[in-house]
């Protein structure tokens, strides 16, 4: 199983016993706000976790890994994804969420770089992306703080609950992540 380590967590696969830690925000209207589902109430959390909960690297496109950051002596504070885009030409897409408890705290930021240095080495990626609400500006600011750079903005192009959105495209490809750099010269 997956397990990676970082200053102050840990990201693990999670479990149905993360789903009480998990609620917080799956279950907030602004958390949500940003993210491809509604709030859901806790048997909601349960069926995402009964779904999701393989920790298992994806070999194949479309597959996808989700793991919890977990902070000791507290559990499941928030999650990872990243979906296998192309096997070809070595990109994934990822995104994360935390509890609105835990916000402002570096935990975000720490766990997203752990994350993003794994899927580098582990998936010998190419690039990797991140697709944003232009609204969120918190996420924006954080991929922007770890060296993503802005590849698109697309105005309007998604009707998401019930308005028109526009998104960004982050990408950064593994030669300009400095883990990256530093593995591929082994």
């Amino acid at each position: 199983m997956i397990s990676v380590k970082t200053k102050r967590q840990t990201l693990r696969p999670l479990y149905l016993e993360d789903a009480a830690n998990l609620l917080p925000y799956f279950s907030d209207s602004e958390t949500c706000r940003y993210i491809p589902w509604e709030p859901r109430d806790l048997s909601g959390v349960e069926a995402f976790l009964d779904k999701w909960t393989n920790g298992r690297l994806p070999q194949n496109e479309e597959e996808s890994l989700i793991l919890g950051i977990d902070l000791p002596g507290t559990g499941v504070i928030g999650q990872l994804n990243m979906t296998l885009k192309s096997t070809q030409h070595k990109h994934a897409e990822f995104g994360y969420v935390l509890n609105p408890a835990f916000r402002g705290e570096g935990y975000a930021s720490e766990a997203v770089h752990g994350f993003v240095s794994y899927l580098f080495e582990s998936l010998n990626l190419h690039r990797l992306s991140a697709y944003v609400d232009e609204r969120n500006k918190s996420s924006i600011k954080l991929l922007q703080n770890l060296g993503f750079r802005l590849e698109g903005r697309f105005v309007e192009n998604e009707y998401f609950k019930g308005e028109w959105v526009t998104m960004l495209t982050f990408a950064m490809l593994a030669s300009d992540w400095p883990e990256a750099r530093r593995s591929s010269n082994r």
